[in-house]
């Protein structure tokens, strides 16, 4: 074997070691999330993390039950092209992610999605109240659309209709904050009774009753 051959072979060794390494690493994680995803809905089931969590849980199940029924036309396809139970689809699967990562104990995480879901939920609220807006987010260009139709645009013309919000200013806020865009205050988030900050999953009844009270 020549100097270059030997050199390659090296190289090919040490890339499959990193290869290796980091198939570990994420494997490590994944057993470690399904690991705390069994124990967070032992101690649910059990009563452990309190009644109100039972209640919050069992309700967001049974309104998830509802919008499903809905986005699958379960009571009848009205025909047409689905836009609406696209994006009921849409917020579905949004929050039973959500659900799926705080059980694994990924609680920021989760909570982004759930940023989603208000924004989804605020506008089908709009668009029932005057279908046009739906016809006119539907065709406008991407320019205007994301002008007229932001999330602060469209909690606007919500309480001007007069209808309620899925998700308020302060709210998606707060959920900007600590689900999606790093401040100073949310660098570190104290959902640990420890103080502590973790990789990977940990449990913290704090950050799964967040998160249950955030969406539902």
């Amino acid at each position: 074997m020549s100097d270059s051959e030997e050199h390659l072979d090296v190289k090919e060794k040490a890339f499959a070691e990193i290869l290796q390494t980091g198939s570990a690493t994420l494997e490590e994680a994944w057993r470690g999330g399904i690991g705390m995803a069994a124990a967070t809905m032992s101690m649910l089931q059990s009563g452990k993390l309190g009644g109100r969590n039972q209640i919050l849980y069992g309700g967001v199940g049974a309104a998830l039950n509802l919008i499903i029924k809905m986005a699958t036309c379960s009571w009848g396809c009205k025909g047409g092209d689905h836009d609406v139970e696209c994006l009921l689809r849409r917020a579905c699967n949004a929050a039973l992610g959500s659900l799926d990562l705080a059980r694994l104990g990924y609680y920021d995480e989760a909570i982004a999605l759930v940023r989603g879901v208000g924004e989804i939920s605020n506008l089908l609220i709009l668009f029932y109240a005057d279908n046009t807006h739906l016809i006119q987010w539907k065709t406008m260009p991407e320019k205007e659309r994301k002008e007229k139709y932001s999330p602060a645009a469209v909690r606007k013309l919500i309480q001007k209709a007069n209808k309620p919000l899925g998700i308020d200013e302060m709210n998606y806020k707060a959920l900007c904050s600590f689900g999606v865009h790093v401040t100073p205050e949310s660098l570190r988030t104290p959902h640990h009774h420890d103080g502590k900050g973790y990789i990977g999953p940990a449990f913290s009844v704090t950050g799964f009753a967040l998160l249950l009270n955030e969406i539902q």
